[in-house]
């Protein structure tokens, strides 16, 4: 508990320097931030890391069974995945950069299954 505690902490002092460099926060504060920053998509959507032997870390995304690609993480991308990784803030924050590195392929994506809607 104030493990949790003291990590909140660190993570909302990280934020306050981000948000100061206009650069996105690594926590969502609320539920239509979360929103705000992901782009609405339905179907299925999963997002894994993958790290390779010369210590080069990666995220890769799939939407409704589409894989959209493999993108690497920066340093400090892959250090803080690290850290948080076995908590849930791990998953959120994956998320958040998955949805900024594949911020042009989702988009893609949901034309592409509007336009489909469209036509069928």
């Amino acid at each position: 508990s104030d493990v949790n505690k003291a990590s909140d902490m660190i993570l909302s002092h990280i934020d306050k320097q981000r948000m100061a460099l206009d650069m996105p926060t690594l926590q969502c504060k609320t539920d239509s931030e979360a929103k705000s920053r992901t782009p609405e998509l339905s179907g299925d959507r999963e997002v894994s890391v993958q790290r390779a032997k010369k210590g080069e870390t990666s995220v890769r995304m799939t939407v409704d069974g589409e894989s959209l690609g493999i993108k690497p993480l920066s340093r400090h991308e892959a250090f803080t995945y690290n850290q948080l990784s076995n908590r849930p803030e791990g998953a959120k924050f994956i998320e958040n950069v998955a949805s900024r590195k594949f911020e042009t392929e989702l988009n893609n994506h949901s034309q592409k299954k509007e336009s489909a809607l469209k036509i069928g």
